[in-house]
């Protein structure tokens, strides 16, 4: 089984974003919208969920994988279950 990837050609905050993971592409993106919608800067959010803001600033780039623990603190800081983050996230995916 090959692993699919999305060649997003984007860029995201000065950064060329390429082959990006689809799912990662899709946890970010949703994590970004869940952001904007709890009207939250990178720095209330990352304070909220105690990590550090450049790691935050990662994740919603995509650049980095977010592991579990840190999307139920996201999660948690943006008055969401983690289901409710990652189902909207599944939604992004491509079938």
């Amino acid at each position: 089984m090959s692993t699919t990837y999305l060649d997003c050609k984007m860029v995201q905050n000065g950064h060329r974003v390429t082959h990006m993971d689809e799912y990662t592409a899709a946890a970010a993106a949703e994590l970004r919208a869940a952001q904007a919608r709890a009207q939250l800067s990178d720095i209330a959010l990352a304070e909220r969920a105690g990590i550090p803001v450049v790691t935050l600033r990662r994740y919603l780039k995509g650049t980095r994988d977010t592991p579990s623990s840190a999307l139920f603190k996201i999660a948690f800081a943006l008055d969401m279950t983690i289901g409710e983050l990652l189902d909207e996230a599944m939604k992004r995916v491509k079938r």
